[in-house]
């Protein structure tokens, strides 16, 4: 097959005898048609319809040529789409696609012939306040038990695991909030990532300033995602899984006030070092022997200065032919031997893939408006995207 572009036509000489030649001259055509499958998923959540009942239109109603769900609905398809630029609406308002699965206004179907420009979805951005990230914020959290009601309502002993990460998003400009943070090196936000620790699904993307640490707001937003969880499932038991910059007294007080069970990477300092000393010597002294990869665990009583306590603390050390690691972790699971605390806590990695596709396929990174509501909008729309991509890798992989 071949193309020429000067007649834009394609030749088929390898195929028939006789010369064919195709041209295209159909107006208004789309090359997003996967969308309508998008749309179905959409519909089945609620999404848009929840979202726009989320913000208050402060517009002259009588004079507006976009309603707020249309918008939403426009701007979530298009960050689907691969469309991460509020600019990229000036091409696609015209879209036959977009247009048909942006829920136009029956009665204003006819006079309106395009979906909101650039300039339209920018003003809805900066008009977002505090009050309706919040019940966005809210939104997110439904959703996710609603997309897990059949999965907890068919459990007798219901244990819902919770990972937490917060990952840094580099911004360029003189974005509100936007500091340097002295861990990443870089000028960025820190929005903090909450996913469910079994099948992966978010269930809240929170932006937060750059130079926040990442315990910062997350009692108050835990408080609000373990009511929402306990007001339908009152039997939940819930458990924490989170890395070592989650450390905090003040954060583990409150999960064992709450009696919610937690596994806690830590940083090893000279007083942990001394308790796992011997094992350490121990399991190198193991590999001399054999060319195998050393394992071992185990548990000590440990008290940090901060700690009210004295707490469970798991090791695992592991030796092989280039190197020693060693890792700890806190917890006060006391019923679960050392080796399955760590191999559960190991499960948590599939946060940081969570991460990857909220950065990467839904455009979490792109947050370029100037101020900090304008880009935690920005945040939420692309987490409702991988909601949407996440619901949508359910159905393709859903047995027949």
């Amino acid at each position: 097959m071949s193309h020429d572009p000067r007649q834009n036509k394609m030749l088929f000489p390898d195929i028939f005898s006789k010369k064919l030649e195709v041209q295209f001259t159909q107006e208004d055509t789309s090359s997003d048609s996967g969308l309508l499958f998008l749309k179905q998923i959409v519909d089945n959540l609620g999404i848009v319809e929840l979202a726009s009942k989320c913000i208050k239109d402060k517009r002259d109603l009588d004079r507006i040529k976009h309603e707020m769900k249309e918008m939403i609905s426009q701007r979530l398809y298009q960050v689907s789409a691969g469309y991460e630029d509020v600019n990229d609406s000036d091409k696609l308002k015209s879209d036959p696609v977009f247009k048909l699965i942006s829920k136009l206004n029956k009665d204003k179907a006819e006079s309106i012939k395009e979906l909101a420009s650039s300039s339209t979805l920018c003003r809805l951005e900066n008009s977002i306040t505090i009050i309706e990230l919040d019940n966005l914020v809210n939104l997110q959290v439904e959703l996710y038990l609603k997309r897990n009601k059949k999965r907890f309502k068919n459990q007798k002993s219901l244990n819902i695991k919770i990972d937490l990460d917060p990952t840094d998003v580099i911004t360029y400009g003189a974005q509100q909030l936007s500091l340097y943070n002295g861990y990443y090196r870089e000028t960025c936000y820190l929005p903090m990532v909450i996913a469910d620790g079994d099948n992966g699904d978010l269930i809240a993307a929170i932006l937060r300033p750059g130079t926040k640490h990442a315990t910062y707001l997350l009692i108050p937003i835990l408080k609000r995602i373990f009511k929402k969880i306990k007001d339908k499932y009152k039997h939940a038991k819930i458990e924490i899984r989170a890395d070592s910059g989650f450390q905090s007294s003040g954060l583990l007080e409150y999960f064992e006030e709450n009696d919610i069970k937690y596994s806690l990477a830590l940083i090893k300092n000279k007083n942990i070092n001394k308790q796992i000393k011997d094992i350490i010597e121990e399991a190198e002294k193991e590999k001399q022997k054999s060319d195998k990869t050393i394992k071992l665990f185990g548990e000590f009583g440990y008290k940090a200065d901060k700690w009210n306590i004295f707490r469970r603390v798991i090791y695992k050390v592991e030796v092989n032919s280039h190197a020693t690691d060693v890792r700890v972790l806190v917890t006060n699971d006391h019923k679960t031997s050392p080796k399955k605390v760590k191999e559960k806590y190991n499960k948590r990695a599939n946060v940081e893939n969570i991460i990857k596709e909220l950065k990467t396929y839904s455009f979490a990174s792109r947050l370029s408006c100037k101020t900090f509501k304008a880009n935690f909008f920005r945040l939420i729309v692309a987490s409702f995207a991988l909601i949407v991509f996440q619901e949508l890798k359910k159905n393709l992989i859903k047995p027949v």
